[in-house]
Parts: C-alpha cells; sequence; structure tokens
C-alpha cells in the first residue's frame, strides 16, 4: 500500500530552519510534558485524558498516506497527489485515544472527552457535534467515516516499522505492561468491533455549563495550546507575580495636596490600604467573587489592580485586567506601563483586543533562532506573561464556543485572578451568562474575580448558585459622603 519502509517517522517537513527531521515521537513526548504543564494540580481523571490526548493526538499522522506525503515534502519534492481525506490524522488519533482511555477504566464520559478533544484538535471551533452515526458512517462523503480510517489502519497493519511504532505508542500511553505487539492487536480488534460507539452514544456537550463542555473544553484547549507552542518551538511559561509594592511606590511620590485635593488623596489611600489588606482574608472566605465599590476618581485602578496582585502572590498565578471598550484600555496601558515599568511587547506584560500589536518578544529559541513575528503573536495570544490587559470581549468569547484561535489563552486562567473594571458596562441581556461564566472559572479554573466599580450591577440577584460576594469596603460610606459633600 506504502513504499515507506525506512525511518524517520515524521510529524512535518522540515522548515528553513531546521537541520534534522522533525519526527513524530519526540514531539508527542513534548506535547504531553507541555499540557501537564499547563494543567497543574487537577483532578486524577482530567490529568490522565490530558496526557493520552496529547501524548496520542498525531497518532493518526503512522497511517502510510501521511508518511508518503509528509516525507516527499520532506526531501523538498513538493506535494503528492495523496487526497487531504487520506492523510489526515484526527480521527485515527481520537480512536487510539478512546482505546487507551478505556484501559484506565475510566468511564464512558471521559472516553468521550478525549476522544473529541483529539478528533476536534484542528477543528476551527469545538462546536459543531455532529450525532455518532456521523463519526462511525459507512460513506466517504464525512471528514470522520469508517472506510477512510480502514485503509489508513490498514497501511500500519502491512508496514512493519509503522506497526512497531505504533505498538510502541500504545503500550507506553497504557497503564499496564502490555508489550507493544499486544497493544496493537488490542487496538486493532477494538477498532474493527467499533468499540468507540458506546462512549460517544451520550457525549452531547452542547451545553455551555454542562460537565461535558466544561472538561472538553478543558482539555481540547490544554492540548491545542501545547501543540502549537511545541510545533513552534516556544517555551511554556509559569506566571511569576508582580510584585503589589509597585503601586505603593508610585503613589508614595505624589505630592501633598491641602484643602479637598488633600481629603480626596486621604480618602484614596485609605481605600487602597484597607482593599489590599483584605486581600488574604478574601482568599480564606472561601468564597471566588468579590467587589470594589468607589466613586470614580478614588482610584480605583491602582487600588483593584494592586488588590488582585496581592491576592495572585498569595495564591500564585496571573492578573487579567478586563475592561468594556477599548477607548479606555489606552489609559490604562498608559498607567501600567509607567507604574511597573513594563512594555506590552515584554513576556511579563500583554496586551490584547483587536486594535491592540498583540506580541511577546522572547530570548532565544532551543536552536538559537530568534522567534518569528508570527511565533511572538503566538506566545502572546497564550496569555502567558504575568499580567494581561484585555476586553470583556476576548475573556468572556473564549468560553462560550471558542475558536481554535481563542482556546489558546484558556489554559492561562488556572488560578488566576481576575479584575472585571466597570462591570455595569455589560449588557443586561448578558448578566446571566456572566452570572454562569464566573460560577464555571471559579469551579473548574480556581479563579478569583474581582468586580470594581461606582454602580455595581444585579449581575448574581438571580442566580441562587452564587454567595453573595466577598465586599473589599463593606462600608463605603465615608468615600460616597465626601462627593455629597
Amino acid at each position: 500500500m506504502t513504499d515507506l519502509s525506512v525511518p524517520p517517522i515524521l510529524a512535518r517537513p522540515r522548515s528553513a530552519a531546521d537541520s534534522e527531521p522533525n519526527e513524530l515521537e519526540p514531539h508527542l513526548r513534548d506535547v504531553r510534558e507541555r499540557a501537564l504543564e499547563l494543567l497543574p494540580d487537577c483532578r486524577e481523571e482530567l490529568t490522565t485524558v490530558v496526557s493520552v490526548a496529547a501524548y496520542l493526538h498525531d497518532f493518526g499522522k503512522l497511517n502510510g498516506f501521511f508518511q508518503r506525503y509528509i516525507h516527499a515534502r520532506d526531501r523538498g519534492e513538493g506535494a503528492i497527489s495523496i487526497s487531504r481525506k487520506k492523510r489526515s490524522h484526527a480521527y485515527l488519533g481520537a480512536l487510539a485515544c478512546q482505546h487507551v482511555l478505556r484501559q484506565y477504566g475510566l468511564s464512558d464520559h471521559w472516553q468521550a472527552v478525549g476522544f473529541f478533544a483529539v478528533a476536534k484538535h484542528h477543528a476551527t471551533a469545538l462546536a459543531d457535534f455532529r450525532k455518532v452515526s456521523e463519526y462511525m458512517g459507512e460513506t466517504e462523503f464525512g471528514p470522520f467515516t469508517s472506510v477512510i480510517p480502514t485503509k489508513q489502519l490498514e497501511t500500519i497493519v502491512t508496514n512493519e516499522s509503522l506497526r512497531n511504532a505504533a505498538g510502541e505508542m500504545l503500550s507506553e500511553a497504557r497503564p499496564d505492561n502490555v508489550s507493544a505487539a499486544e497493544a496493537f492487536r488490542e487496538f486493532v480488534s477494538d477498532f474493527k468491533r467499533k468499540e468507540t460507539t458506546t462512549a460517544l452514544a451520550d457525549f452531547r456537550p452542547t451545553d455551555s455549563g454542562s460537565k461535558e463542555y466544561v472538561h472538553l473544553l478543558r482539555v481540547w484547549s490544554t492540548l491545542t495550546c501545547a501543540d502549537k507552542l511545541s510545533s513552534a518551538g516556544l517555551p511554556n511559561r509559569s506566571p511569576k507575580p508582580i510584585d503589589p509594592d509597585h503601586i505603593t511606590d508610585h503613589v508614595e511620590v505624589f505630592p501633598e495636596q491641602e484643602g479637598i485635593k488633600g481629603t480626596l488623596n486621604d480618602r484614596r489611600e485609605a481605600a487602597r490600604k484597607a482593599c489590599t489588606g483584605r486581600a488574604e482574608e478574601f482568599l480564606e472566605s472561601g468564597n471566588k467573587l468579590a467587589r470594589i465599590t468607589l466613586p470614580t476618581g478614588f482610584g480605583k485602578t491602582l487600588t483593584g489592580t494592586q488588590t488582585a496582585l496581592k491576592v495572585a502572590q498569595i495564591k500564585g498565578g496571573r492578573v487579567i485586567y478586563a475592561l468594556p471598550y477599548t477607548s479606555i484600555i489606552d489609559q490604562t496601558d498608559e498607567l501600567f506601563q509607567e507604574v511597573f515599568d513594563l512594555s506590552p511587547l515584554e513576556e511579563r506584560y500583554t496586551v490584547h483586543h483587536y486594535l491592540a500589536e498583540t506580541r511577546t518578544r522572547t530570548g532565544s529559541l532551543p536552536d538559537g533562532d530568534a522567534p518569528s513575528y508570527l511565533d511572538q503573536q503566538l506566545l502572546a495570544e497564550t496569555w502567558q506573561s504575568d499580567l494581561i490587559l484585555t476586553t470583556f470581549v476576548q475573556l468572556f468569547e473564549s468560553l462560550t464556543s471558542p475558536t481554535n484561535k481563542q482556546s489558546l489563552k484558556l489554559p492561562a486562567l488556572q488560578d488566576s485572578v481576575i479584575v472585571v473594571d466597570e462591570p455595569q458596562a455589560l449588557s443586561h441581556s448578558w448578566w446571566r451568562l456572566i452570572s454562569h461564566l464566573c460560577r464555571l472559572l471559579c469551579e473548574y479554573y480556581n479563579i478569583h474575580v474581582i468586580f470594581m466599580t461606582a454602580t455595581q450591577p444585579g449581575l448574581f440577584q438571580h442566580d441562587d448558585q452564587v454567595s453573595t460576594p466577598f465586599e473589599f469596603l463593606p462600608v463605603a460610606t465615608p468615600y460616597y459622603s465626601l462627593i455629597e459633600d
């Protein structure tokens, strides 16, 4: 079926900067390692699914059609005539992932999560889930059919190099010590019996609040982010919280004022110290939603930012500051650059909205080359900086049927502190959705959210599953009375 008989088994063709072939197995190991780094301290089932999905996501590239095609390109011979369906790889990888998860004894739910995460890891978006019959159909008119994968598997079965590699990968991914030959034989047997159908039958992640959707979103986004970073040779970066005392140093150099201006500055300072002084109390309260309510002109930006940085410093995590409009982001960006002496092109700070030059300059890559402009954009869009300034749209749309590109930032939400500035700008029609998304973030990503404004909207008043948010300033009278006077 294929004339491929000699290793190496490739993941992708060499680029102009590559001196060595891009072999498949090292890529799979690297993606697995990165994916687990992006998913710290999570439940055992989720960690297992991410590990297996990451290691087997490109298992389908073992098929002889793909290897013939990619070797020709690697040799500089150009594309040979093999249809996209025959050289596709996601579905065969999804079947391998589901098969191995069954060896772990995981439920149909987790098997389906792993299957769909791999099946759709190159999809434009996570939405549009078809019925199981369309994944297991008998025709060649869809991207996922039984006919094409059967032909792909035949090219592996009949080629010793590919068959041995497939067995070794399946054996390593499994929890037992089964041999490579036995691991491959069992996979082929499962494939012929269509064992996947049972696991997928009741899986319908159509509701963004369902555990099916949330678990799939986490695995899919983690796999996608790790795969893209690995292919680009870009680093994973853990958050290193910015020192909140930078803001104290900034305000202490302000000249003293007299009269009403002096009184206003005193109240601003009192509010800032009151909020930052309760950061640990907020964390110990068990509540993950909080409010800072201050009149306009009382330094909410610095107060909220320093409070969030203090919370992030204690718990570990990055700070994400979200605003409703790009017009006011520029002003906040200027303030952040001045206070923290950071550029939005540096690794520690990212500004992300549709008008921004969102990219991150980083040092040399392991091969000594500098990242390309596109790679710098990719790195910034993963939100691995310590401080991210963005819009409501970038933040909340990434949680509701995100595109492949939008999903890249989701792993960075883990353990973060989010400041939602001016939440009253959210459309009333969004309130129930925002309340729902905040519950999702807090429960599944261990996020703490601070809503900050002069006039708090009733975002949670109709959600009986949300506790009353923690009030950083339970008594706001001294601040509002100054305006009234």
